[in-house]
């Protein structure tokens, strides 16, 4: 691996977030209010269907739906999500990603197994 490759994940110039939200107490809010307070200089991509935009940045559906690179793809989503959002990412030849797991209400019942496969699935 090159330099300039891990330039895109360690000094990347078009960050996405998935997982976006304006609702507080969720990583995907606290994500963009740290990119956009911390004077992250870049391009924010916030990404969720829900908003048309986020932080004053327009919002897009899918990591699929943007037309240009992507440096770095932060995740912020349930984890029965993350396995398509990688596969999106690949085919867009993003520079690199990184999950941000939690596992929240819906997951607590989940056993071990479901959580090892769907994290398996990802890698």
């Amino acid at each position: 691996m090159g330099q300039y490759n891990l330039n895109r994940i360690f000094q990347p110039r078009h960050v996405a977030v998935v997982g976006a939200s304006e609702k507080k107490g969720t990583i995907g809010n606290a994500l963009m209010k740290n990119l956009v307070d911390g004077g992250f200089s870049g391009t924010l991509l916030p990404i969720n269907p829900k908003y048309g935009t986020l932080y004053g940045h327009e919002c897009f559906a899918s990591v699929s739906s943007i037309k240009f690179g992507l440096d770095l793809v932060i995740i912020a989503t349930p984890i029965h999500t993350v396995a398509d959002i990688v596969q999106e990412c690949v085919e867009k030849k993003a520079g690199g990603g990184h999950y941000y797991f939690g596992w929240g209400k819906r997951n607590r019942d989940r056993g071990p197994q479901d959580r090892r496969k769907n994290s398996k699935d990802c890698i």
